[in-house]
């Protein structure tokens, strides 16, 4: 399948595990059923497997998952952050 807009391959239908920060905030964006089932699915696998995330964020050259839980909470909180960071 291929992306409507950019005739990319689009076989996740926005939710892929290997896509970064700024796909996922677009993924809240415009499809946020998709995020919070990919956000569930998430949370259930850290219920079973501990700390792991589909996403991961470095600070001072430390490397630790970030869920999709937080990534929406910061979304939140910074609406505008989001706009700015969506793919054009």
């Amino acid at each position: 399948m291929r992306h409507p807009n950019s005739g990319e391959h689009y076989n996740c239908f926005g939710a892929c595990v290997r896509a970064g920060q700024r796909q996922w905030r677009h993924l809240l964006d415009i499809a946020p059923d998709r995020f919070a089932a990919a956000e569930a699915e998430e949370e259930r696998l850290r219920s079973t497997l501990g700390d792991v995330a589909i996403l991961r964020e470095r600070r001072n050259g430390v490397s630790r998952p970030l869920p999709l839980r937080e990534l929406r909470r910061r979304a939140e909180l910074a609406p505008e952050v989001r706009r700015e960071a969506t793919p054009r």
